[in-house]
């Protein structure tokens, strides 16, 4: 049973403790060369993370585990870590797991802290944006199926892409 509970606390010291190495494992993996060398070794922890969300019965202990971790980080200033959560994990469950969308849904409506800014870094194929319940589909970057250019929002201003995105692309993030 998937939880719908909107809570900004871990529920699960095991899942807090895989988001604590998922972020330094995505802080490390952006820093210097030494650093992101260092992060190789850990690199199974992306794996441990991806298995757990589109795995699992119930992925909501590791990913409120790690919204909540990004969002306390981004307290401090660092924001990049809510966008990588965004463009990986959320991503991933929002569009792989249909099933998992409503409960998704439910915490932006609550907002609960951390999960509004967290679902706006994951981009979505307009197929699968135009599935997606109030407010996540305000919330993501829809793009134009097939291409991978982002669509201008309702609002008309372009998103920037998130780390992850940009250096799939093979270019440098500005």
């Amino acid at each position: 049973m998937i939880a719908t509970g909107a809570t900004a606390e871990p529920r699960d010291v095991a899942a807090a403790a895989l988001a604590a190495r998922y972020l330094a494992f995505v802080r490390a993996s952006a820093g210097t060369r030494a650093e992101r060398l260092a992060a190789e070794v850990s690199a199974d922890v992306v794996n441990e993370v991806s298995r757990r969300v589109l795995g699992e019965p119930d992925p909501f202990p590791t990913l409120d585990a790690l919204v909540t971790l990004a969002h306390e980080l981004s307290l401090q200033g660092d924001d990049e870590l809510l966008d990588s959560v965004g463009a990986g994990p959320v991503e991933d469950a929002i569009v792989e797991r249909a099933d998992l969308r409503p409960a998704i849904a439910e915490r932006c409506r609550r907002s609960v802290p951390g999960w509004r800014e967290t679902v706006r870094g994951a981009w979505v194929d307009a197929h699968v944006a135009a599935t997606l319940p109030p407010p996540l589909d305000g919330l993501v970057t829809g793009l134009r199926d097939g291409d991978g250019d982002a669509r201008e929002r309702s609002t008309g201003t372009s998103r920037r892409r998130s780390k992850r995105q940009e250096l799939a692309r093979g270019g440098r993030r500005r």
